[in-house]
């Protein structure tokens, strides 16, 4: 083999997710058990440079790299399309709208990032309830399927997923559904660290310890009654009909995405 000839060869890289602790004691010393906590943060070394950053912490040049390298990916693993985005922490709103413009371009049919609400985090209070394509001023469309927040007392309040399913009792989770299910679908959401009542570990702990008082409350009210989370999803779930973001989207609309 010429020296061209193997410089320029393709070759594999693979990454095997296994704990050589936990394999170690296992072969030699018989002991088996779960692997530690090296496993995981040794994969996420090796991870590094995909993360999920909030639009408004982001130029349209990073955002578009972010996006478009992590959109790749996904579709090389799974051999599908990715077609629907949601932003972290509900980050496009009236300053970022840019991204929408950037998600059709990048080849994202639907969004899911917009809490047509005025809240202290995030919020677009003007942006329409419906689910709808909109023309963008660059020439493309995208769908939005707008956060589902419920009328009370004149006034849209959140409901539907996370914090305020923990936060608000059961019964108002079920009114908003059903008030909402008049005239769209409810768009119900939860992130899996909701169910975890375990303390925080290192270094977390000793940070949050030093941490000013807004910061520590915070992460109490992020604490704040997990322990019902799992319950009350599932009662939703035996309560009302649940699909694929895509599907109630095609469903609302009438008609398929792809």
């Amino acid at each position: 083999m010429s020296e061209a000839t193997a410089t320029s060869r393709i070759n594999a890289l693979s990454v095997d997710v296994e704990d050589y602790y936990n394999i170690f004691t296992r072969d030699r010393f018989g002991l088996d058990g779960p692997p530690t906590e090296a496993v995981v943060r040794n994969t996420e070394r090796i991870l590094t440079g995909y993360y999920h950053h909030q639009f408004f912490k982001l130029t349209r040049d990073q955002a578009r790299d972010e996006l478009s390298r992590a959109k790749s990916r996904l579709e090389d693993i799974t051999g599908h399309g990715v077609l629907g985005h949601r932003a972290p922490a509900f980050s496009i709103g009236p300053d970022t709208a840019w991204a929408l413009e950037l998600l059709a371009e990048l080849g994202f049919r639907y969004d899911s990032s917009v809490f047509p609400i005025r809240g202290r985090r995030y919020g677009w209070p003007e942006f329409p309830r419906d689910i709808h394509e909109m023309a963008l001023p660059g020439g493309g469309s995208l769908i939005e399927a707008p956060m589902t927040p419920v009328r009370l007392l004149g006034k849209d309040r959140p409901a539907c997923g996370g914090g305020y399913v923990r936060h608000f009792p059961y019964a108002y989770t079920r009114w908003a559904i059903r008030r909402i299910n008049r005239q769209r679908p409810a768009i119900v959401y939860m992130h899996p660290y909701e169910i975890d009542t375990r303390p925080a570990g290192e270094p977390f702990a000793s940070r949050l310890e030093a941490a000013p008082g807004g910061v520590r409350r915070f992460h109490w009210l992020q604490l704040r009654q997990r322990a019902s989370v799992e319950r009350q999803f599932q009662r939703l779930l035996s309560e009302y009909a649940f699909a694929p973001l895509q599907a109630a989207i095609e469903t609302a609309l009438g008609r398929p995405l792809a």
